[in-house]
């Protein structure tokens, strides 16, 4: 994304990756419809590695899928001006992390970098993976959908303790949905 602070931010790309073991990796930016994103200086990448981290064994959290935005190259030009030697822009990351039915998500942002086509963040992002063993203790009751959330805002994560077997067993599928969304089990994407 290109920040904007009087409109809405403007999309730049997006790559999607599966949630594996990933060293530092190279991939084209895309559009939404599937096409190469090119700067001014040729097709724009971003440059990230995912990695697996697991925690200690008493633990509630199995461990956290550690996805670090290195950098991006070659962004096209969304800020213009009216000198076009001044033409930039700020771009920003989305991290994206979906449910296997993209009911939930879980979304984190990096920070802006100021004009600049060629910005390196060296960012980190984790997504905990609950233990299914406590998974069922605490339950997530009447999360609201993704489509209830405006792009950019992040599901809450307040969990309550039911004693009701009805309510713990919706509010058990509801901490499953959102575990599924935090985990990124399906996929999950960068969007700049």
């Amino acid at each position: 994304y290109d920040f904007d602070s009087m409109t809405d931010s403007d999309f730049i790309g997006q790559v999607f990756a599966d949630l594996v073991e990933t060293p530092e990796t190279t991939a084209p930016l895309l559009t939404a419809d599937g096409v190469p994103v090119s700067g001014k200086d040729g097709p724009s990448t971003l440059t990230y590695s995912i990695t697996w981290r697991r925690f200690a064994e008493q633990s509630r959290l199995q461990g956290a899928w550690s996805v670090r935005i290195v950098r991006a190259e070659k962004l096209p030009v969304c800020d213009t001006v009216l000198w076009a030697s001044r033409a930039s822009s700020d771009p920003f990351v989305k991290v994206f992390a979906y449910s296997e039915d993209e009911s939930y998500r879980c979304v984190q942002r990096s920070t802006v970098k100021v004009k600049n086509l060629d910005p390196t963040w060296d960012e980190t992002f984790d997504l905990p993976v609950a233990k299914p063993e406590h998974a069922s203790l605490e339950a997530l009751v009447g999360s609201p959908k993704a489509e209830d959330f405006p792009i950019g805002l992040m599901l809450p994560a307040v969990a309550y303790t039911l004693e009701v077997p009805k309510a713990e067993t919706e509010g058990l599928k509801y901490w499953k949905e959102l575990m599924n969304a935090i985990c990124g089990r399906q996929f999950r994407s960068f969007l700049v």
